[in-house]
């Protein structure tokens, strides 16, 4: 609906709509407005807020954006990152979330996101072994919602210095529906792992792994934001589907620990 008003406001035939050319196209309708009288733009407005309430398709910020320009252009307010990279005590977590819109049913208020994780041990003196998780999802409405469990994606990877743990995951989120939201920040996602560690000085070179002698370690999840934005599509696959892989310097070598 919001590609057939911008087509109706260029003078384009509705076959030449295409989501591809969306910023483009936002663009030269707010051109083409900026040089209609201001009672017209005035009844585009009462259209487009007339087309929403019948429909419930129309995204409240397209008419937003459109009015928002200067000198005909875009004025696209920003919204909060979807990344995030911190480091604690050596080991680095980067996150980063995407919108799956073919799961998502926005009008209701049911969002789907993937998000990508990297576990990069860069610490010189530790191995360190993921144990369990710990997330804090907090939706457009406040509420938050914790998810503890043991290890990620059915795993507890043991990481030498150097190397890496990649892993995607999902997560449903219900919150209020997109049209009474200011904008298509829909929540956000932060946490924890709780891990151990080996000093690896101190073992010298028995390199006995042994979890009794292992040390805690709580490892920080920065906060990213779930943006239920176009340019953050992400398709499901069974190949992207709980998958993991393990960067190493070396062979690792699978066995007890």
């Amino acid at each position: 609906e919001d590609l057939k008003a911008l087509t109706k406001i260029i003078g384009l035939p509705e076959d030449a709509m295409s989501p591809d050319h969306l910023p483009e196209m936002v663009n030269m309708a707010a051109e083409a407005m900026s040089m209609m009288k201001e009672e017209d733009i005035e009844l585009l407005a009462e259209q487009a807020l007339e087309s929403r309430v019948n429909l419930g398709e129309i995204l409240p910020h397209t008419l937003d954006l459109l009015r928002s320009g200067d000198n005909g252009r875009i004025s696209v307010p920003a919204l909060p990152s979807t990344k995030s990279d911190i480091i604690t005590d050596g080991i680095r977590v980067r996150v980063e979330s995407h919108y799956v819109p073919e799961r998502s049913s926005p009008r209701i208020g049911q969002f789907f996101f993937k998000y990508d994780v990297q576990i990069t041990n860069e610490s010189t003196d530790k191995t360190v072994q993921l144990m369990n998780r710990h997330w804090v999802i907090t939706d457009a409405e406040g509420r938050t919602n914790e998810v503890k469990g043991p290890g990620v994606i059915g795993e507890k990877p043991v990481l030498k210095p150097g190397e890496a743990f990649n892993y995607t995951s999902f997560t449903p989120l219900q919150t209020a529906s997109i049209l009474d939201l200011e904008t298509e920040n829909v929540g956000s996602m932060a946490g924890s792992y709780g891990m151990v560690f080996w000093d690896l000085s101190a073992l010298g070179s028995a390199l006995d792994f042994d979890l009794a002698k292992a040390r805690s370690l709580v490892v920080e999840i920065g906060k990213f934001n779930l943006n239920a934005t176009s340019d953050q599509q992400a398709v499901e696959t069974n190949e992207s589907k709980n998958s993991y892989a393990v960067t190493t310097q070396i062979k690792l070598i699978h066995g007890p620990w």
